[in-house]
């Protein structure tokens, strides 16, 4: 059950290429009712584009309104690889459910990085987002 009753309500960080993948997927869910609630975009006239697309309510300023939003229960991250980690993160300590796509993480270090630390710091950088929403008590998917 949602905070929201029987609706399922999404936020999305992000408007490209995986967030419409998810948002017509969205359209397809039956038995729960989805509601697609906010959209940003690094690119604002992206996000405007996508929330008329696909009945986004609302069009946010900025992923920091997205994640503070009431109305959204679930984030769903649709950022590059290396926003996952941080943004998981901060959805978490908001108190929203977190989606991201493959991969997880991974290790933004310069090339010269030995491949042990890059394995070390892209596991490390994994296990804090699952300690983000487990220590919330929220699903990560």
């Amino acid at each position: 059950m949602t905070p929201s009753g029987s609706t399922l309500r999404i936020g999305f960080i992000g408007a490209g290429f995986s967030a419409r993948l998810h948002a017509e997927a969205y359209h397809q869910v039956r038995g729960v009712d989805v509601a697609l609630r906010r959209v940003a975009a690094a690119r604002p006239e992206r996000a405007a584009r996508f929330a008329g697309e696909f009945g986004v309510g609302s069009v946010a300023a900025s992923a920091e309104e997205v994640l503070a939003a009431a109305d959204v229960d679930v984030v769903d991250l649709c950022v590059p690889t290396s926003l996952h980690a941080p943004l998981a993160i901060k959805a978490a300590r908001a108190g929203k459910h977190v989606i991201v796509e493959k991969s997880l993480t991974g290790c933004f270090a310069p090339a010269a990085t030995p491949r042990k630390e890059m394995l070390r710091r892209a596991l490390a950088s994994a296990d804090e987002i699952i300690a983000a929403c487990h220590e919330s008590g929220l699903r990560l998917c």
